[in-house]
């Protein structure tokens, strides 16, 4: 398990604050084979029909769960993509992910057979154990797909220590209540948060000094930020819809503002 922080940083200031922290880093390898440097992460959240992950985020529950299928840049043949559940608990965040082929998304929550389509090893032995877990979720809860989110990562560790990640997430975009094949979706995308960065320190115990300088002299301050909540509020926002009728009855949906470089996101991870 480990602790995970979030900062956001205005876009006018990111390239000073990243060169700043840049002599510290090493580019990850597998972001360092790509042209930019940097890889597009996508991923399709599930919820089901009271909308309870999101409702949990909202109320800020210590111990909460949110289950989504994840894939990487572009879509050639037969991609490979991940069922994984994510948890916090008190602070805490762990994780378990699965391997499957692209394909084979629709016929896995069909049957619910994991030995047939997750790819197990004897270095990834925990890869249908994990899976059972989201299969359990996906159907005991109802769940479905409520929105795709997609975005830039730029994925650094300390050269000094692996243990301790650092990336920065830009020109986040969504797609509200999508298909299992839109995964690999562009063209209808919509832009959820302009005009930031969103910082994310991934580590164990503690982060050295120069980060924490770092984060003073440019004022970061830790926020609870949801690339859930967010894309949802701001789908709420631009594309109102009766499935979120609910929701807004309830004032669930309060939207969420950003003044001057201070967020009120509110929902955690």
């Amino acid at each position: 398990m480990r602790l995970e922080y979030k900062y956001l940083i205005p876009a006018s200031g990111f390239e000073k604050i990243r060169s700043e922290m840049l002599p510290y880093l090493k580019l990850d390898e597998y972001a360092d084979r790509k042209d930019k440097k940097e890889y597009t992460v996508r991923s399709i959240y599930f919820d089901n029909p009271r909308w309870q992950y999101y409702i949990d985020k909202i109320e800020g529950l210590k111990d909460r769960k949110k289950l989504r299928v994840r894939g990487y840049n572009d879509s050639f043949g037969e991609s490979l993509i991940f069922l994984e559940i994510k948890r916090k608990n008190q602070g805490f965040i762990s994780k378990n992910r699965s391997p499957l082929l692209y394909g084979d998304l629709p016929k896995i929550l069909e049957t619910g057979n994991s030995k047939e389509y997750i790819f197990n090893s004897v270095s990834n032995s925990r890869s249908l154990n994990d899976a059972e877990k989201f299969l359990y979720y996906y159907t005991n809860d109802h769940l479905s797909p409520t929105i795709l989110i997609t975005y830039e990562r730029e994925p650094f560790y300390y050269k000094f220590d692996k243990n301790l990640r650092i990336t920065f997430d830009k020109n986040l975009r969504f797609l509200s209540f999508p298909e299992y094949d839109d995964l690999f979706e562009e063209e209808d995308l919509q832009k959820a948060l302009k005009n930031y960065v969103i910082l994310e320190i991934k580590f164990t115990c503690s982060f050295p000094s120069w980060m924490q300088n770092i984060l003073t002299r440019y004022d970061l301050q830790r926020r609870p930020i949801s690339k859930y909540t967010i894309c949802i509020d701001q789908d709420r926002k631009i594309n109102p819809s009766n499935k979120h009728k609910n929701l807004v009855i309830q004032g669930l949906l309060e939207p969420q503002i950003i003044n001057q470089g201070k967020s009120r996101y509110a929902s955690g991870f």
